[in-house]
Order: C-alpha cells, then structure tokens, then sequence
C-alpha cells in the first residue's frame, strides 16, 4: 500500500467531526486525538463490512420502526467501539444513541466544506504563527528583564 493512496483530508476531517461531536455532546469526551482517529477508523472499517450503504439509502423519511432500529443497532456498534478503544469514552445512553447521528451530520458539512483544505500549508502557517507568539514572548521578557536592571 501506497501512502500517497492514502486520502489524508478525510482522515483529518473525520476525527475533527468525531472531536466537535464529543464537545458538542455531554457524555462523550475525546481524552486523546488519537482515540477520535481510532473511532472514526473502526467505524469506517465497520460500515465497511457490516453496514450494506442501500440501507442507509432506504432509511424512509417518516419515523418508523425500521429507522429505530437502525438508529438502535448505529448506537450499539458505536458504544461498542466507544468501549473497546482508549481515547474516548462515554456515559450514559443518551451520548450513544445520538453521537453517531451527530457525528454523521457533522461529517457530512465539514467533509462538504474542508474538502479543499491543504493540511501541509495549514500545519506550516500554525508552525510559522505559534513560532511569531514564541519569539514575541522572548523579547517581552528580555525587555522586562533588561528595564528592571
């Protein structure tokens, strides 16, 4: 397997819906970024193999039984990997049932929108911005350090 195979975008994407779906729930909390990779890795690998995507397509629109059960068993599997992986963690029924809604949601605009974000030159820019506040704060403290002299 290639690296340059690897879409690295989608990735980055996916765990900062998985990051913003544990902020925005109370319940769910993402104690490492690793753990929110490691989540969103076994959920794709899950709905990979387990999920058929026609039945998320077949989903009707009203609320029924067949969607109940399928919000149902979505909840299950996620709580499953929410105990299986370190990183990430839940409390309570409610952060299970409806995290995987929301984290699909989430995924689905930040995926709409953050497809064109060049992750090197952003990660540069941050390196260059944090380094400007570094070199900042040093001449702040030898001005103060060389005034109280």
């Amino acid at each position: 397997m290639d690296l340059s195979s690897i879409n690295i975008n989608f990735w980055v994407l996916q765990t900062l819906a998985m990051c913003l779906t544990a902020l925005l729930i109370p319940g769910l909390r993402v104690t490492n970024p690793l753990g929110a990779l490691g989540a969103v890795v076994a959920l794709a690998f899950v709905n990979a193999h387990v999920w058929d995507a026609a039945l998320f397509f077949s989903i009707p629109n009203t609320f029924s039984s067949q969607a109940l059960l399928l919000i149902l068993s979505n909840a299950a599997i996620f709580w499953l990997i929410v105990k299986i992986l370190p990183g990430i963690e839940s409390s309570g029924v409610v952060a299970v049932i409806v995290a995987p809604v929301l984290f699909s949601v989430l995924s689905l605009g930040i995926s709409t929108y953050g497809k064109n974000i060049d992750w090197v030159q952003l990660g540069k820019r941050g390196v260059e911005y944090v380094a400007g506040i570094r070199d900042e704060f040093r001449s702040s403290t030898q001005a103060n350090a060389a005034s109280e002299k």
